[in-house]
């Protein structure tokens, strides 16, 4: 009877420790496909091109998704907007800011500090900007009676350049605070 329950015990350890494996397998495997996964959750590429509205403390701005283009927000959230091109190699990223008085872009943002460049785009908007050495930080908005749309094209000054055309007309299809 001793070497019976010796058995059943040790049959017993063998299924507990495989089922803490098998556990244990799931759990890591989900550790490294979550990150992976979840941003796609919120993630949509449309046909046509279509309008995005970025919203924060009542302030709203809306920016003009090409076709094709990934758009992902994080769960929840209006604050803020990151469009991906079809080919991967640029991400935009759109956020509001209610309370900016003029768009401008932060002296630590531009790269030396003086660099950053303000002009009137055609929407009547104004349009400060500045490359980093790792992004073109911009800001778009009207003046001290709305707020301003922060944009932030992550790349080197190299890595921007085939894109210049298509991140020019993104901060053109900027409309804030309507």
């Amino acid at each position: 009877m001793t070497a019976q329950r010796a058995r059943r015990a040790r049959s017993v350890a063998v299924g507990i420790g495989a089922g803490l494996l098998v556990v244990a397998a799931a759990l890591s495997l989900g550790a490294y496909l979550a990150p992976r996964v979840l941003p796609n959750l919120f993630t949509e590429v449309f046909d046509e091109a279509h309008p995005q509205t970025v919203i924060d403390a009542g302030a709203r701005a809306t920016v003009v998704v090409p076709a094709g283009w990934a758009s992902q927000r994080a769960w929840g959230s209006e604050s803020e907007l990151v469009l991906r091109s079809p080919d991967g190699g640029l991400a935009v990223t759109f956020t509001i800011s209610p309370d900016a008085a003029q768009p401008t872009v932060a002296s630590d943002d531009a790269s030396g500090g003086d660099d950053a460049v303000v002009e009137r785009l055609a929407s009547g908007l104004d349009a400060a900007h500045a490359q980093t050495d790792d992004a073109l930080v911009l800001a778009v908005g009207r003046g001290a009676a709305e707020p301003s749309m922060r944009i932030v094209a992550t790349g080197t000054r190299e890595e921007l350049a085939p894109y210049r055309p298509v991140i020019a007309d993104l901060i053109e299809s900027v409309r804030v605070g309507s």
